[in-house]
């Protein structure tokens, strides 16, 4: 639908599961170019924030589950060698942009880490006053890459951009 309006690009700024234990929740941006869909196919995009250098931004691989109910020990023991991150949505919204021909990328913050480690925040807890505090600080910094990015791309929206 945002195709036949004219969109160039969809930016999908939202929150995902890391399978990596040294990605702790509400404190990582996560992004990347390419995700396996459910029944093994891979979908892959150029990502406008590869070039993002920064401590907090993670980037690599992802997985996209029906529903976090498959999110399984088993599922995971199965998965963390062929991605970082998981969620239900950013491959089949990668798929629908490459399939009308637009741009797609997507800088999510990690709110929750599958592995087996222990973190002080995660889905459980995410409501806390020092996760929500965290989350500010992290989509006022998806905002400032998207500004810089977008300006960077010739799109001329920075001063435009409102979340």
């Amino acid at each position: 639908r945002l195709a036949h309006n004219g969109a160039e690009l969809v930016i999908y700024v939202g929150k995902l599961g890391s399978l990596n234990p040294a990605d702790v929740p509400s404190a990582s941006l996560a992004t990347g170019n390419a995700s396996i869909l459910p029944g093994g196919y891979r979908i892959g995009w150029s990502n406008i924030f590869d070039s993002t250098s920064s401590r907090r931004v993670v980037s690599g691989d992802h997985i996209t589950v029906r529903s976090v109910l498959e999110e399984t020990r088993e599922w995971f023991n199965a998965s963390r060698s062929l991605a970082r991150f998981v969620d239900p949505e950013i491959g089949r919204m990668a798929q629908a942009a490459v399939a009308e021909r637009i741009g797609f990328s997507y800088l999510h913050l990690v709110s929750d880490n599958v592995s087996a480690g222990v973190y002080e925040l995660d889905l459980s807890n995410e409501r806390k006053a020092v996760a929500l505090r965290r989350r500010r600080c992290l989509y006022a910094l998806i905002t400032l890459y998207m500004k810089s990015v977008l300006d960077e791309c010739g799109y001329g929206l920075g001063d435009k951009l409102a979340l």
